[in-house]
């Protein structure tokens, strides 16, 4: 028969044995059937960095797979993850971009693949206005609900601008004295987080 375990106080104890200290459940919970993730928690993270500068060239014409490559191999801003129970996610990327004109437009798509499309499987929307010179950090979100628990999702982030050579960005952290020149970007983070029972309002009727 299988030992029962209880919870009280911060300490889990059962018939044979204890364990005293601070309890923390901030990846796993117990189901009864086996560990699931916690509802709302952070499911997947994915970090690019380069020891030096690395840019992606967002194309003008279609939209395209940002691959910020180091090293001679694609880095793809791409999340691969395994459906929570809930069947909802947010899929989050902040990442640095260079405005090379005041007047380009940057759109951001999730694609499910890495060929160049006009039509993102999962949409596009804008994330810097007409007449914005600034560069800087920058993010894009996507909801996705009616995911197949348990399956495996790979989603590709993909860029397109209306004026050529703007260009998103990645080093690595830095270490030493801040240094006032310094034009190194910050490292490109994709987060998933598991929505659980998040409810999601959509355009509500007020």
């Amino acid at each position: 028969m299988p030992n029962e375990f209880n919870i009280k106080n911060g300490f889990v104890s059962n018939n044979n044995s204890s364990v005293t200290g601070s309890l923390s459940a901030t990846t796993f919970y117990g189901n009864g059937l086996g560990l699931t993730n916690i509802p709302n928690s952070l499911i997947s993270l994915t970090q690019l960095t380069a020891s030096t500068l690395v840019t992606h060239t967002v194309d003008n014409t279609n939209f395209t797979a940002i691959n910020l490559n180091s090293d001679g191999t694609s880095r793809l801003a791409k999340t691969t993850f395994v459906a929570p129970p809930s069947g909802k996610v947010l899929i989050e990327m902040t990442f640095d971009m260079t405005i090379v004109n005041s007047a380009a437009v940057q759109l951001i798509g999730l694609n499910t693949t890495t060929g160049a499309t006009s039509t993102p499987s999962d949409g596009w929307y804008r994330v810097n206005g007409d007449n914005d010179s600034s560069s800087g950090q920058f993010y894009a979100k996507f909801i996705k609900t009616n995911l197949t628990p348990g399956n495996t999702y790979n989603y590709y982030f993909m860029g397109v601008c209306n004026f050529t050579n703007n260009q998103i960005r990645i080093s690595n952290f830095q270490s030493g004295a801040y240094v006032a020149s310094s034009d190194l970007p910050s490292p490109l983070f994709i987060s998933v987080y598991d929505l659980g029972s998040t409810t999601i309002s959509i355009n509500p009727n007020n």
